[in-house]
């Protein structure tokens, strides 16, 4: 690395406080308004604009000038990125930032999102205190035990769950001996984060999307809670994620309970379960924010809010329960 690029760096270094801070943010972000035009060269790290040839080099000065020792990384929207970049960005997260042995790392979140659950990423779970979303892959490695702080899980794992555990059965309760032996009782978590994409579309709807919440099977997600003895809940609700389509295999099979967050209330079951608190994220919502606030609803548009809270409620009970909103100009625009 040359002296102008050290000394470039270096001045970005003193404006970020970077000797103090161990956590790194890594996204592609874009105006939302140019979304078919938007350029894909560039990145933002802990919210500075990184063009992509800059990446390498300011990592290894991370590392080699710095000493930066990461112990939190979190990445959003890499999934955008071109493809051969993203694979790049990918490893280079790993070796530069990580390391081979992963010493440092406690919290590493979303970047199963650009390799599907690759080794790399399942053998680092291992080691974080904070991990997720998984991937079915990831989940299928953690035979080891280990209580985590928090796990992120997202509603497509749930439908991968549900269909692995019917491909390896010829009947209910063959599946619903299979989804004990998938979900293991060796994996703890005192906080479960579920990522549920408000903008998924069944296989049939590609050309004519009926954006709404999806179903999600229960008895899935009520195993992982008791088994994983979690202590709180959040839901996070994201209008876009890189898991657009919906797995619908396990809905042609009558195993599972079919729930979503604004269906009819009488039709949920309560849980016999108790969590400390449970969190309400809507702060990448579109759907289901928009339909918190007070505004007229086109005539049989899907209504993300009917019913929320009382299913949430129902489906997660606790006696703690907070929301976490954007800026009102979603709510109102």
């Amino acid at each position: 690395m040359g002296d102008v690029m050290r000394l470039r760096y270096g001045q970005s270094l003193r404006n970020m406080n970077i000797p103090y801070n161990r956590k790194m943010k890594i996204e592609f972000a874009y105006n939302v308004g140019h979304f078919e035009t938007r350029l894909e060269d560039y990145i933002y790290i802990n919210y500075r604009k990184i063009n992509n040839q800059d990446v390498l080099p300011y990592f290894i000065f991370l590392n080699t000038v710095v000493g930066v020792k990461v112990e939190k990384i979190t990445t959003r929207r890499l999934w955008m990125l071109e493809k051969k970049f993203k694979r790049r960005l990918h490893d280079l997260i790993h070796f530069q930032l990580i390391g081979t042995n992963g010493t440092h790392i406690q919290s590493l979140i979303n970047l199963e999102e650009i390799c599907d659950g690759c080794v790399k990423c399942s053998n680092i779970a291992q080691k974080c205190l904070e991990y997720g979303p998984l991937r079915f892959s990831t989940l299928q490695t953690m035979i080891y035990s280990k209580n985590y702080k928090k796990l992120h899980v997202t509603d497509k794992l749930f439908e991968n769950i549900a269909e692995y555990c019917i491909s390896k059965s010829k009947s209910k309760e063959e599946c619903f001996k299979e989804l004990d032996k998938t979900i293991l009782s060796t994996i703890s978590c005192d906080e479960l984060a579920i990522w549920i994409c408000e903008s998924r579309v069944l296989p049939d709807e590609l050309t004519d999307p009926k954006f709404d919440h999806r179903h999600m099977p229960r008895e899935v997600i009520d195993i992982i809670l008791r088994k994983w003895n979690v202590k709180s809940i959040k839901l996070s609700i994201l209008h876009i994620t890189n898991e657009e389509v919906c797995s619908v295999e396990w809905l042609r099979y009558n195993y599972f309970t079919r729930v979503r967050l604004n269906d009819p209330y009488l039709e949920k079951k309560q849980s016999d379960l108790k969590f400390s608190h449970v969190e309400v994220s809507l702060s990448y919502s579109l759907y289901c924010v928009r339909d918190l606030g007070n505004r007229q609803l086109v005539v049989n548009e899907p209504k993300g809010y009917d019913n929320f809270i009382p299913n949430i409620r129902r489906m997660f009970p606790t006696d703690q329960i907070s929301m976490e909103l954007p800026h009102w100009y979603f709510i109102l625009g």
